[in-house]
């Protein structure tokens, strides 16, 4: 039996890989090492980090996030919800 995805679930799945891969990279680990369940300050990063990856997030997927969604990010997972979510609506 052949799985298949919907276009909706490979967007989500190549969404959730490449913020998983910036935030690697920007923390100099694997990116098996990061869950989208982990809090981003059990990651160690900060509120400049958040920034910083917010632009490059911004850059990537060509979308803006506003600086109260900023504020509020406190997991992996919300970045890729709302990155998604972005780039569902620019779709």
């Amino acid at each position: 039996m052949r799985v298949t995805f919907s276009r909706e679930e490979t967007r989500m799945a190549e969404i959730k890989d490449k913020v998983i891969e910036i935030i690697a990279r920007r923390l100099n680990v694997s990116p098996e090492k990061i869950e989208p369940s982990q809090e981003l300050k059990d990651l160690g990063i900060d509120s400049i980090e958040i920034v910083d990856m917010v632009m490059e997030f911004e850059d990537e997927f060509g979308i803006s996030i506003p600086d109260e969604m900023t504020a509020n990010i406190s997991t992996v997972e919300e970045i890729i919800r709302f990155v998604s979510d972005e780039v569902s609506k620019k779709a």
